[in-house]
């Protein structure tokens, strides 16, 4: 049979889903019942856990949590890490206001790190379409909306130019141009370029004699716990490596389809400059990305939703929803404890600005225009 016939229809789906979590329903009460407990024994226990593990939050009923403390017991995937950063960007469609996604363009979350006082790469702070951007040596042209190495060039010299993300070399301009615009209109990743609105900073060198660009340190940032870091080394091609927050290389946290090698790990000092922004940052979640330099740590971007976040292993996204849900709680011991996050609001306060000027100015364009 083909694999085409095969495939269930999106009703013959919502049909078994449905019908899968009530078996799952009705299984978790008769098992969780008492008397079954009693005389089900530790192996009657044991069936419970492996069922529990893949069970979600709509399988149980309250009385079914009071049972399960009892016993130690745990809804599997009800704490997923997955599972808070769609629950996020669904409070976002509803109008939520979440403190992260200030910090996700490349300007103001530079803007940021400026309040903290910690390095970042110079730049003027101005987005311009592709066609104006100056081809300038020791730069990198960015694109000012998107996340990811997609449409990140190194800008070596004017006829020595690479493509980030798979180290494609262009040596003229209208090469890279051409290149550029490919990439916004491809719409088939969601870490592409969205708008013809670029950004240039300074490039930042992790051996200035053989002109290595800097290798990419990726704290996985839980309110000041740090989950894992990732190291990416993206010249001549991208290798990775993973590490624990103890420094130990560990196994990759997920699915990622890269070429693993023996990286260089990064210091306690650098590990405590990723807390410090972390905690600086209400919000329980952050992926900071920083660059290791020529003897120096400097500050790349943030990150609120990883592209990533869905090749996590189950274990890495129990434990990383179970961070996420203490970093929650930790926040909100710190704000009813008085503290102010001074850093962050003064930051909104000079963004808001901003903001007020940049309508009044394109209201009055358009104004003058009509007229």
């Amino acid at each position: 049979m083909a694999a085409e016939e095969d495939q269930l229809t999106p009703e013959e789906l919502v049909d078994l889903v449905h019908h899968t979590d009530e078996q799952m329903r009705r299984t978790l009460g008769r098992m969780l019942a008492p008397r079954a407990r009693r005389e089900g024994g530790e192996e009657h226990i044991e069936q419970l856990r492996q069922l529990l593990a893949v069970a979600s939050p709509h399988h149980v009923k309250d009385v079914m949590l009071h049972r399960m403390r009892q016993e130690k017991l745990y809804v599997g995937r009800g704490l997923s890490f997955m599972g808070h950063i769609v629950a996020k960007t669904e409070v976002a469609r509803l109008g939520g206001r979440l403190p992260a996604r200030s910090l996700t363009d490349k300007q103001p979350g530079f803007e940021f790190i400026d309040t903290l006082g910690m390095r970042r790469p110079a730049t003027d702070g101005v987005s311009r379409p592709f066609a104006e951007v100056e081809i300038t040596p020791g730069t990198v042209i960015k694109p000012a909306r998107g996340s990811g190495s997609k449409g990140c060039y190194l800008v070596f010299d004017t006829d020595e130019i690479f493509h980030a993300k798979d180290g494609k070399k262009f040596t003229t301009r209208e090469d890279l141009q051409t290149h550029a615009y490919a990439i916004l209109r491809d719409r088939s990743s969601a870490t592409s370029a969205k708008k013809d609105e670029w950004t240039t900073e300074e490039l930042i060198l992790s051996d200035r004699e053989t002109r290595a660009p800097a290798i990419d340190l990726k704290f996985w940032s839980f309110y000041g716990e740090i989950a894992f870091v990732s190291e990416i080394n993206r010249y001549p091609e991208t290798r990775w490596d993973f590490w624990s927050p103890e420094g130990e290389r560990i196994e990759a946290p997920g699915g990622w389809k890269v070429t693993r090698h023996e990286g260089l790990g990064f210091t306690p000092e650098d590990l405590e400059i990723a807390k410090k922004i972390s905690l600086a940052i209400p919000y329980p979640f952050m992926r900071i990305d920083m660059l290791r330099g020529d003897g120096e740590l400097v500050f790349g971007e943030f990150t609120p939703r990883p592209g990533s976040s869905n090749v996590l292993t189950p274990e890495w996204d129990r434990r990383m929803g179970e961070m996420w849900g203490l970093a929650e709680n930790r926040i909100q011991q710190d704000l009813l404890a008085g503290k102010e996050f001074t850093e962050y609001k003064q930051f909104m306060r000079e963004l808001k600005k901003k903001r007020r000027a940049a309508r009044r100015k394109a209201a009055k364009s358009t104004t003058e225009a009509k007229n």
